[in-house]
Parts: C-alpha cells; structure tokens; sequence
C-alpha cells in the first residue's frame, strides 16, 4: 500500500496486482471508499476495515481483467456500485472480451517466482458486471467530489477517463507517462485514439495529478 498525493482533502491508496503492476485506488471518505480499478488485496481489505467503510463507488478505466478482476471479490465484501461506460459493461461479462481468458498465457512467459506470485489471481472464466452504465459522458457527485467520466476508446472500446476536480485524472492505460499507448490488443484502434480521446488527453492542465492504470502517481508534464 502506498498512500498517494491526495484530492483535495481525501488520500489517495494504491495497491497493485503482482507482478502486473495494475493498479487499485482507494480513496476513503465517511464510511464511503471511491475505489478505482479494483484487484484481489489483503491489504486493501484490511484498510476498509480499519476505516468502518460500508459501500463503496467502484469506476473502471477499461474492461481488461488486470483492472476488474477485484470487482466480485469487492461485492462479497461490501454494497458496491460499479460504474462504467456501456461499451465496457458489455465486454466485462465476457472472458473473453475482457481477456481473462487469456492471461494465463502472460504467466507462461514468467519466471518461477512470478508465476507463483500470480497464482490465485488469474481466473480464466472469470466476468462481472456493471451497475450502472453511460455513452459518451457522465458527472456523479459523490462525498462532494465531483467525478467528471468520459469514453475515450482506443486502447480498448470501453475505456474512459476519470476527471476530479479538473486537476487530478484516473487515466487507466489510456496514459500511462513515458510509457506508448498499446492499440494492438482485439478491440484497440489507434483511429478512434487520436479522434475522440487525444484531444481530450491534450486539454488536461500540465502540472495536474494522474493517476494511470499502471505504476504510481506521475504530474502530467503536458507531454503525450
């Protein structure tokens, strides 16, 4: 766990899938937990409780399994409210689309010590499924935060931005700083990226907090 720059007043935890690197944010608030991307964490767990929390707003950045598959592991434990744009809600039912199905196949080119740090968290069967769903944007007011969601394809169909606050953004993979944008995955268009979702990436203030799908907090630069 590492508690990250925080929104405002609320702090920011993440925590990551092993080996992956995919990450999990938390943001606590008043018996409620903002929680982005969920994955499988004890440690997570742990915090929720220390914290009393009793529901929690679950947003997906994007359908692959890396950054859901902590979704039915949540709602055992909690009331959750997953939120994600239609195009994901359909893909995340779906192992396929959602690539559970073949992630194993990532654990192959592993060495020994990885592998066994991914057992247990690869489920090539595995799906879940929204609550509530959007096309093309959504504003949720939620512990007086106001979380701006947009569709931004082109890493996948149903990947989305997150915005807080106009300064700090849940990017998932569609930003990830001084790392290339990946389209080669099925669903991936770098067309539909450098239509409807760059511009969106360019008109993000330089100096603003990101919070990508993979490694910590970065300040954006302004650079794609």
């Amino acid at each position: 766990m590492k508690c990250l720059h925080p929104i405002f007043d609320r702090p920011v935890y993440r925590f990551a899938m092993p080996v992956i690197d995919s990450s999990m944010y938390l943001v606590p608030a008043d018996g409620s937990c903002l929680v982005v991307d969920p994955c499988i964490s004890e440690e997570a767990e742990k915090l929720l409780r220390e914290l009393r929390i009793e529901s929690c707003l679950v947003l997906l950045t994007h359908e692959h399994y890396d950054h859901i598959s902590g979704v039915n592991w949540l709602r055992e434990r909690l009331p959750c409210q997953v939120v994600c744009s239609e195009s994901c809600a359909g893909r995340i039912a779906d192992p396929k689309k959602n690539l559970a199905a073949y992630f194993k196949a990532i654990a192959l080119q592993k060495d020994k010590s990885e592998k066994a740090a991914l057992e247990g968290f690869l489920e090539p069967r595995y799906a879940c499924r929204a609550d509530r769903t959007y096309t093309g944007r959504l504003e949720i007011c939620w512990e007086n935060l106001t979380l701006n969601l947009r569709e931004a394809p082109g890493h996948s169909p149903g990947s989305q931005l997150i915005e807080v606050g106009k300064h700090w953004y849940f990017t998932g993979d569609s930003l990830i700083p001084e790392t290339p944008l990946v389209t080669q995955l099925p669903g991936g268009s770098r067309k539909l990226y450098e239509e409807k979702t760059r511009p969106c990436l360019e008109a993000i203030s330089p100096g603003s907090i990101l919070f990508p799908g993979h490694g910590g907090e970065s300040v954006f630069s302004g650079e794609l």
